[in-house]
């Protein structure tokens, strides 16, 4: 229940304390992950039932608030939810998408609403990982090979996003996580 909502309050004590002892307690917290993986199930319905852009645009934006609200509203949520309004926007304008410009929006649009929110650990680390990726992204080369840019891709983040967040990690938890692959 807590990977889908961030709601953490059945989780005991001791497991909260395993899962950051191992470094892995990200698990635990609802991400853009989940608002990608939700939207994809979402927007491939959409399509089989032969809905068209506008509609399935306005159908989106519901839906991730919705989700949105369900998770509490948390940075990174928010954050993926409105980067998922940019990006569908975009397809339905027919304009090119670009990544960056949409996370610049989405922390514009979660700081004028609450500003405080730049001093939350996940507003923080939820917009580095992403413009983190953004740029390893823009850096990396390209092949034909589709299977091979999935495990590129899929090896460069994770590694590339451990290495430049050992030393928050460690200064957030107090602790070397286990699991970095660094």
């Amino acid at each position: 229940y807590a990977m889908v909502s961030g709601d953490k309050s059945y989780i005991r004590t001791e497991i909260k304390e395993i899962f950051s002892a191992c470094g892995t307690s990200h698990l635990l917290a609802v991400s853009g992950l989940h608002v990608t993986i939700f939207l994809s199930l979402f927007i491939f319905i959409l399509k089989k039932l032969k809905i068209r852009n506008a509609v399935s645009l306005l159908f989106i934006v519901g839906l991730v608030f919705i989700y949105s609200a369900f998770t509490g509203f948390s940075s990174s949520v928010l954050r993926a939810s409105v980067m998922a309004v940019a990006i569908n926007t975009s397809v339905l304008w027919g304009e090119k998408y670009n990544p960056v410009n949409s996370l610049g929006l989405a922390g514009s649009v979660i700081l004028l609403s609450e500003p405080y929110r730049v001093l939350d650990i996940g507003f923080q680390l939820s917009f580095l990982a992403c413009l983190g990726i953004c740029w390893i992204m823009w850096l990396r080369a390209k092949t034909r090979n589709k299977i091979w840019n999935a495990i590129q891709n899929s090896a460069i983040i994770s590694l590339s996003l451990a290495r430049a967040f050992l030393s928050f990690i460690i200064r957030v938890n107090k602790r070397f996580p286990t699991t970095t692959p660094c």
